[in-house]
């Protein structure tokens, strides 16, 4: 899916995590409103915790080598070819998920299709009420710049355009937040349906 909004995509990760869109990591009221934002308080109650990747999380995911960074998730510092490897550069819309090169850690679109939004607020906070977040990544109408780490976006948290989308982390063990090394990606929601895909991100 695209035209998702932070909050849509916080209550999504709920209830994967509750079977609840109100209860999980992200905490709303009866009437919708974000009341918090606290990963730990879940893992007492839950298995497993569904979240929106924080920045840092995000971050390694995509340009993590094992040894260093990249510029780019292709895990080289050269681009992508644009249509071919990831969809950017001006393309009127995204593509189906999954459609061009597979990535380093195995991802598919972390370098454009549709900006993923992140948990993490402007100021980088996790435990925030921010109305404004962070997505990164870049999407099909961007150009190659925003495919590189140091490009962020920022959006209301209530924005739900097309070239917005979300990529879903879940924390598998009731402990404390984990270091991003532990995290598992397992789902990347974006603009033409899903793709699944389990591996840890070392």
């Amino acid at each position: 899916v695209a035209s998702v909004s932070w909050y849509k995509a916080a209550q999504f990760c709920n209830w994967l995590t509750s079977g609840n869109k109100y209860i999980g990591a992200y905490q709303f009221d009866d009437s919708g409103t974000l009341t918090n934002v606290n990963r730990s308080l879940s893992f007492n109650e839950y298995a497993a915790v569904y979240v929106l990747p924080t920045e840092d999380e995000w971050y390694k995911a995509a340009y993590y080598t094992g040894s260093g960074y990249s510029l780019y998730a292709n895990g080289t510092d050269s681009a992508p070819a644009a249509g071919t490897d990831a969809q950017y550069g001006g393309y009127a819309a995204p593509w189906s998920v999954g459609s061009g090169t597979v990535e380093q850690n195995g991802t598919y679109d972390m370098m454009g299709n549709v900006w993923e939004i992140i948990e993490s607020a402007i100021d980088g906070t996790l435990d925030t009420m921010s109305e404004f977040r962070l997505a990164r990544g870049g999407s099909f109408g961007s150009t190659v710049d925003r495919l590189e780490p140091d490009s962020r976006w920022l959006l209301g948290a209530s924005a739900d355009e097309n070239y917005i989308g979300f990529r879903v982390v879940v924390i598998p063990e009731p402990a404390a937040v984990p270091e991003p090394a532990t995290v598992t990606l397992l789902v990347f929601i974006s603009a033409a349906g899903f793709w699944i895909r389990r591996r840890f991100v070392y």
